[in-house]
C-alpha cells in the first residue's frame, strides 16, 4: 500500500513535467533523432502479460515479451518489439499466420531470434541462423516494406560468440551474395561462464571445441613459447587454483601437458566431477606428456556429447622442482579430428569466458568492455553507423548468492548513469548518435520473483500481486524526470522503380514509394510532404494529422509516378512537413533521399510474354478464338538507343528452328514507357502453342541473349456431357442438362552456480 501511494505521489508531483509536450526549442539532453527524448532509451523485458500491471504512467520507451503478439498493448505509448523464436528445424511464427501478424505490427522492429547462439534458448548453428534470418526478412518485407530488423542478441559478448556471429555473417554472404540486412544490432551483456557442464551460458551451438582460462579475461594464465608444443606455444600459470578448460565433443579425450625443471603438480578434472581424475607431477626434463581418458558418460539433453577437461594449478611441487608452473598444450578428441594434427591448441582463438566468481556478474567495467568489443566487431564489418541495443540485461544471480535488492538497485542505477551519460567513443561509437556506444537498453525484467526456483531481486513489479516493487520505484524515480510527450515525423526509405526509355533523349518513368510516419508518442497536426528531383519540386502530398506511433494510421504511404529526362545520377528526396507546420522534436529524420543512377549502357530486352487474359477460356471442339498476346519491351540499361525505330516480331515456334512469323511491328521514337507490343492471333483452336517474341538489337545493344523471350501457352478445350441420376429402382430420377465443362490440367535459460 505504501509503495502504491508513493507511486501515485510521484505521478502527481511530476504530472506537469511528464505530460507536457516536448518543445522543439528544448534540449533535455544531447540526443539524436533515434531517441528525440532520453526516456526512449530505457526499455524493459516483460515475462508476463503487460495488462496485469498498472503502466499508464510508467516511463519506459519500449518493451519486448519474447514472442509476436497480434494484440500487443502499448501502455503510455511504449513501443513493442516482436520477437521470433527458432530451432534447427524452423522458426515461429511462420506459415500462413505470419502475414496477419505482420499486418498487426506494421512498421515494427522485428527481433530475429533470442540468444540464437545459446543451447538453453534458440540453440541454432550459425548457418541455420543465416537461413532463418533470410527467410524471415524476405517474408516480412513482402508484407511490410517499412519493417526493420534486429539481429538476435547473443547471451554475452565474448571471442567465442563473436566467432559464432562471424560464421553467421559469412554464411549469409556465401548463401545470398550480400551482407545480412541488419537495421539494428543487438547484444545481451550477462557476465557468465562459457563451458560445457558448468554454470552459465555454455559453449555456443555449432562450436565444436573451445579453450578458456581463469581470471578476468583469462589473466591468470599467459602464453609462452615452447619448442615441443604442437603449435609452438603453451599457456602457463603458477597461481594456485588457476584453471584451464578445454571443451570438446565425444566420449574420450587426450590432454597434452608440458614438463620442465620448474613445473609443479596439476589436478585434472572431467566435467562436473568434484574430485580430480588424476594428479600429475610435471617436474622433469623439458618435453610434452599426455594423459588419456575414455568412456565419458553422455550428459544427455541439450548437452548431449558435450564435455570439458580442466587442468588446475595446485600450487604444490616436487621437492626437486624450482617452481610450481603448470603448462597446457593441446587436446585430442573426436571433435578435433579434422584439425591439423588432429589437435586443438592452447592458443586457439575460440576462447571461452571463464568466470571465477559470481561477483563479476554485476561488474559494469566488464559489461562496458562487452559493448566496446561488439562495437569493434561492427566497425570491422562496416556497420558502425547503426544502432546497437541491449535487449536483455539485469541480474540473473539470486538473493542467496548475495544479489539482494540493495545490490541490484545499485547496479541498475549505476548502469543507467553509465549507459546514458558516459559511454561514448569517437572511434567506435555511432556517429549519428553523438558517438554513443549503446543506443537503448532493456532491463530484465518488468516482473521476476524467482529464477530457477530461487528468490530474485531483479523484478520491477511483483509477479503474484502485480504491485510495484521498490526497484520499480527506483526505475520510475530515475526515468520519470526524463519523460516527455513529443511528435516526431519521419520518412521511410525511398523505393525507386525506374522504367528507362528505349530511345535516347526521351524521358524515363520513375515510380516512387515511401511513407511519412509519426514515431512520437503524441499526435501530429496536418502537414505537407514534398517530392523533389535534382532539388526541383515534383509533387506535394497533403498529409493528415497522424496519431501517436502505436495507433492505427500513424504511417501514411506515399506514391507518385512521374516522367523525367535522366542523363546521369539524380538526387531524389521526400521531405516531411516541408512547411514546418508541426512542432517536431527532431527534424533530422524529416528527409528521405536516394540517388537515381541510370546504368551506363543500352540493353534492349523482351521481359515478359503473356496472353490476355492469362488464363484462357475453354474453346469448344471444332471452334477457334482470337488470342491476344502481349510482350513487354524494355531497356534494362539507362541509355536509350540512337536508332529511330525498333522492330518487334511474334513467332509461332522459335525463329531459328523453323518457326512461323505471325506479325511484325515497329516501335518508333517519340513514344513513352512502359512499352507493350500486342498481337491478336486469329483462328486459334484448343491445344498447346509455343510463342517467341523478338526485338531487333540496336547497334549499341550490350546484350543480345535477352532480346527474345518465349512462352508455352495452353488453350483448353471444352467437353459436353449429359449425366443421369438413377433411382434405387433403376429408373431415371432426374437429368442434368448438357454443359460446357472445361478440362483442367493438373525455456531453460542459464544454470546458476
Amino acid at each position: 500500500m505504501v509503495i502504491i501511494s508513493s507511486f501515485l505521489a510521484l505521478v502527481a508531483m511530476l504530472a506537469a513535467q511528464v505530460l507536457a509536450p516536448f518543445s522543439a526549442g528544448e534540449d533535455p539532453t544531447a540526443t539524436s533523432c533515434l531517441y528525440p527524448v532520453p526516456h526512449e532509451r530505457f526499455a524493459v523485458t516483460a515475462p508476463l502479460d503487460l495488462n496485469r500491471f498498472n503502466l499508464s504512467n510508467f516511463p519506459a520507451g519500449s518493451y519486448l515479451d519474447w514472442r509476436v503478439n497480434p494484440q500487443a498493448p502499448h501502455p503510455n505509448g511504449m513501443v513493442y518489439f516482436p520477437l521470433f523464436n527458432m530451432s534447427e528445424s524452423g522458426y515461429s511464427p511462420s506459415g500462413s499466420q505470419l502475414r496477419e501478424l505482420v499486418l498487426a505490427n506494421l512498421n515494427a522492429a522485428w527481433v530475429v531470434g533470442n540468444e540464437a547462439d545459446t543451447i538453453w534458448q534458440d540453440n541454432v548453428t550459425p548457418e541455420t541462423y543465416a537461413r532463418h534470418y533470410h527467410d524471415i526478412y524476405t517474408a516480412i518485407k513482402a508484407v511490410d516494406p517499412n519493417a526493420r530488423f534486429v539481429v538476435s542478441g547473443m547471451a554475452q559478448v565474448s571471442p567465442l560468440r563473436l566467432a559464432w556471429l562471424d560464421r553467421a555473417w559469412n554464411a549469409y554472404r556465401s548463401m545470398y551474395g550480400t551482407d545480412m540486412p541488419v537495421d539494428i544490432w543487438n547484444i545481451h551483456t550477462y557476465v557468465a561462464n562459457e563451458m560445457h557442464q558448468e554454470w552459465g551460458s555454455e559453449i555456443p551451438t555449432g562450436i565444436p571445441n573451445a579453450v578458456g582460462y581463469s581470471g578476468r579475461n583469462g589473466t591468470e594464465w599467459s602464453q609462452s613459447s615452447h619448442n615441443n608444443a604442437n603449435a609452438g606455444t603453451v599457456h602457463q600459470s603458477n597461481i594456485a587454483g588457476a584453471r584451464a578448460y578445454f571443451a570438446f565433443h565425444g566420449s574420450s579425450v587426450t590432454i597434452y601437458l608440458a614438463t620442465g625443471p620448474d613445473a609443479g603438480i596439476a589436478d585434472i578434472y572431467l566435467d562436473q566431477r568434484a574430485d580430480p581424475v588424476e594428479t600429475v607431477d610435471l617436474h622433469g626434463n623439458p618435453g610434452i606428456i599426455s594423459r588419456s581418458y575414455s568412456g565419458l558418460p553422455d550428459p544427455g539433453g541439450r548437452q548431449t556429447d558435450s564435455h570439458n577437461i580442466r587442468v588446475q594449478v595446485t600450487g604444490r611441487k616436487n621437492p626437486g622442482s624450482s617452481g610450481t608452473w603448470v603448462r597446457v598444450d593441446a587436446i585430442r578428441a573426436p571433435s578435433t579430428a579434422g584439425l591439423p594434427n588432429g589437435l586443438f591448441d592452447d592458443s586457439d582463438p575460440l576462447r571461452a569466458r571463464i568466470v571465477t566468481t559470481v561477483d563479476d556478474h554485476d561488474n559494469l567495467d566488464l559489461i562496458e568492455q562487452q559493448v566496446r568489443d561488439f562495437r569493434q566487431w561492427m566497425a570491422s564489418k562496416g556497420q558502425r553507423n547503426k544502432p546497437l541495443i541491449n535487449t536483455e540485461y539485469g541480474i540473473l544471480m539470486t538473493e542467496d548468492l548475495g544479489f539482494d535488492y540493495s545490490r541490484v538497485r545499485t547496479f541498475m542505477l549505476n548502469s543507467f548513469d553509465r549507459f546514458l551519460n558516459n559511454m561514448r567513443d569517437s572511434q567506435l561509437g555511432m556517429p549519428d548518435d553523438d558517438n554513443r556506444l549503446l543506443q537503448q537498453w532493456f532491463w530484465y525484467a518488468l516482473s521476476q520473483d524467482t529464477f530457477e526456483g530461487r528468490t530474485s531481486a531483479t523484478g520491477l513489479f511483483d509477479g503474484r500481486t502485480a504491485a510495484l516493487k521498490p526497484l520499480g520505484q527506483d526505475f520510475i524515480n530515475y526515468v520519470g524526470p526524463l519523460y516527455r510527450t513529443y511528435t516526431d515525423l519521419g520518412v521511410s526509405p525511398l523505393r525507386l522503380e525506374p522504367v528507362w526509355p528505349l530511345f535516347s533523349g526521351e524521358q524515363a518513368l520513375i515510380r516512387l514509394r515511401s511513407a511519412v510516419y509519426n514515431q512520437g508518442n503524441l499526435a501530429s497536426g496536418a502537414s505537407v510532404a514534398r517530392l523533389a528531383a535534382a532539388n526541383a519540386p515534383v509533387h506535394d502530398w497533403a498529409v493528415p494529422g497522424l496519431p501517436m506511433r502505436t495507433e492505427p494510421g500513424a504511417l501514411v504511404a506515399l506514391s507518385h509516378d512521374w516522367r523525367q529526362l535522366v542523363n546521369g545520377p539524380t538526387d531524389i528526396s521526400v521531405t516531411a512537413d516541408v512547411s514546418q507546420q508541426v512542432n517536431d522534436a527532431c527534424r533530422g529524420n524529416n528527409v528521405g533521399s536516394a540517388t537515381l543512377t541510370p546504368p551506363s549502357l543500352t540493353d534492349l530486352a523482351v521481359v515478359k510474354v503473356r496472353t490476355v487474359p492469362e488464363t484462357l477460356p475453354a474453346v469448344p471442339r471444332g471452334q477457334t478464338i482470337t488470342m491476344r498476346v502481349q510482350a513487354d519491351i524494355a531497356n534494362l540499361g539507362g541509355v536509350g538507343t540512337s536508332s529511330n525505330q525498333l522492330t518487334v516480331r511474334f513467332w509461332h515456334g522459335a525463329p531459328d528452328a523453323g518457326g512461323t512469323l505471325l506479325s511484325t511491328q515497329t516501335l518508333n521514337r517519340g513514344g513513352s514507357v512502359p512499352v507493350t507490343a500486342t498481337y491478336d492471333w486469329p483462328g486459334v483452336a484448343s491445344g498447346w502453342y509455343d510463342l517467341t517474341v523478338t526485338v531487333d538489337g540496336a547497334p549499341e545493344d550490350a546484350r543480345l541473349d535477352n532480346n527474345r523471350a518465349s512462352a508455352r501457352i495452353f488453350v483448353p478445350a471444352a467437353t459436353k456431357y449429359v449425366s443421369h441420376i438413377i433411382s434405387a429402382g433403376g429408373q431415371p430420377k432426374a437429368s442434368v442438362l448438357a454443359s460446357d465443362i472445361p478440362n483442367r490440367e493438373p525455456g531453460l535459460r542459464l544454470p546458476l552456480p
